[in-house]
């Protein structure tokens, strides 16, 4: 038993220990371990350590959960998650083959799950914020282990994924391009200095990280992130040289094999993965026009299954178990057209309205209001750009976000309403009123004139008038 898998026990342990004393850090605890899978750099082995930190955030949330319970249907976007969800479940009934699906699906509705929960869980700014600054320094430490790696090397090729989620090179840049703009943004969000800083470098080795992956889609998608940055700042022309000066040393390391497999985009035909990605982005409509409500089956095995009948036949053993590497048309094939605008209305509608509610914030001088939603717009954006080249239908950091932009809502409108009524605003956040304090004579016991104890009529010990209390 190494060192690394006794950290990791630890820390769970004591995940588990705290959270009933405080709930919240159980969530800390649970996105801790999914972003950042400490299981798997301690070579821990199949373990359930995931599962029992969501058991114990659940039960030691359970009140705040059940009270805040109808935000699930107040807010459009957890309401549009779970009509997305009841899609998505018809279409593993009416699945092609059914039994497919149930594995990642049963995967599927645990991400859910602990996803709906956050704005269930997280009712105050600062709660989010913390949140928030936990998923981006999880994710982007795993993002510089893999980038300071490569740098110190002068770099490298990533060919494989790092595991969990992040099963193969093409996620995992994915993964480490949305931590860019979430490690960027998280700077404004810590109090220290010395944590900002550590932020921006941790920006910067996830960008390094995303370049040595040699993933098209994740260069385009950390590309598009950067833009987007640039835009949501203050000092435009700053952000940009600094941003694209560690893009320009970065990308010098890795020049001549990043440069060539970059080229290949001119002329996809000419390069085999590239072709692939036609031939079966081609095929996708044809599949939809055969399973147009609901599609062949949530997930891509009944898809992969599928596959040959619809590619050209002299590909037909080549692409046989290929899933279609394009989100949007994964999620028209998998689960129909419904499942598909609903997933398109919820990504969108949701990068355009943080993105102005941050520029409204930026132009009024909060920059630190301002970055939660702007966090929010760019990485979403970021995932917008990198799911056009693979298929992650699952992935759970998108829903995360969808949920954490759900919870920034519900406490802006709070917010909003305690500067016009203070109790309106406890009604809204599902806080209960405060107890008002019984008249002076009427011989009930308060705080003040009262401590528990063993003796006196229901339990109360009547302290003398005038004597001190202890």
């Amino acid at each position: 038993m190494g060192i690394r898998f006794l950290i990791v026990i630890s820390t769970v342990i004591g995940i588990c220990l705290l959270s009933p004393l405080r709930p919240v850090l159980g969530l800390y605890g649970y996105y801790w371990f999914a972003m950042m899978r400490p299981d798997i750099l301690s070579w821990a082995g199949p373990n359930r350590y995931s599962f029992l930190l969501a058991g114990v955030t659940l039960l030691s949330n359970l009140p705040a959960i059940l009270r805040r319970l109808p935000l699930l249907v107040l807010n459009s976007i957890l309401r549009n998650l779970l009509l997305f969800l009841l899609v998505v479940t018809i279409s593993v009934v009416v699945a092609v083959d059914p039994s497919l699906c149930f594995e990642r699906y049963g995967q599927f509705l645990r991400i859910l799950l602990m996803a709906l929960v956050i704005p269930l869980i997280v009712s105050t700014e600062d709660r989010l914020r913390w949140l928030l600054v936990v998923i981006a320094g999880s994710l982007g430490l795993l993002g510089s282990k893999f980038g300071l790696w490569g740098l110190i090397r002068g770099g490298v090729a990533f060919s494989e994924g790092y595991g969990g989620m992040l099963s193969d090179n093409n996620t995992m840049a994915l993964a480490f391009a949305m931590a860019v703009p979430l490690c960027w943004f998280s700077r404004l969000l810590v109090p220290w200095k010395l944590a900002r800083l550590g932020f921006m470098a941790l920006a910067v080795c996830s960008l390094a990280a995303v370049a040595f992956s040699h993933s098209r889609g994740g260069v385009l998608a950390a590309g598009a992130g950067l833009l987007m940055i640039v835009l949501s700042e203050r000092r435009k022309v700053l952000a940009m040289l600094m941003l694209a000066g560690a893009a320009a040393g970065i990308a010098y390391l890795v020049w001549d094999t990043l440069g060539s497999r970059m080229s290949t985009l001119k002329s996809p035909e000419m390069e085999a993965s590239a072709r692939s990605r036609i031939d079966l982005a081609k095929a996708a409509p044809k599949i939809w026009k055969d399973y147009p409500l609901f599609g062949v089956g949530f997930t891509e095995s009944n898809q992969q299954r599928l596959i040959f009948k619809y590619v050209p036949p002299q590909y037909a053993a080549e692409y046989a178990g290929k899933v279609l590497h394009n989100n949007w048309l994964q999620i028209l094939v998998d689960s129909g057209i419904f499942a598909f605008l609903i997933y398109v209305w919820l990504l969108f509608s949701c990068i355009i309205r943080t993105w102005l509610a941050g520029r409204r914030l930026s132009r009024a001088g909060a920059a630190a209001e301002a970055a939660i939603p702007q966090m929010i717009a760019v990485t979403l954006g970021v995932f917008a750009v990198g799911s056009t080249f693979l298929s992650r239908t699952t992935f759970d950091l998108y829903y995360v976000l969808l949920c954490a932009a759900a919870a920034w809502f519900e406490i802006r409108k709070t917010k909003e309403l305690a500067e016009a009524s203070p109790q309106a605003a406890l009604d809204h956040a599902g806080i209960p009123a405060p107890v008002p304090a019984p008249p002076q004579g009427s011989g009930i016991p308060t705080s003040a004139a009262s401590t528990p104890g063993r003796g006196g009529r229901g339990g109360l010990i009547r302290l003398r008038e005038g004597a001190p209390g202890r």
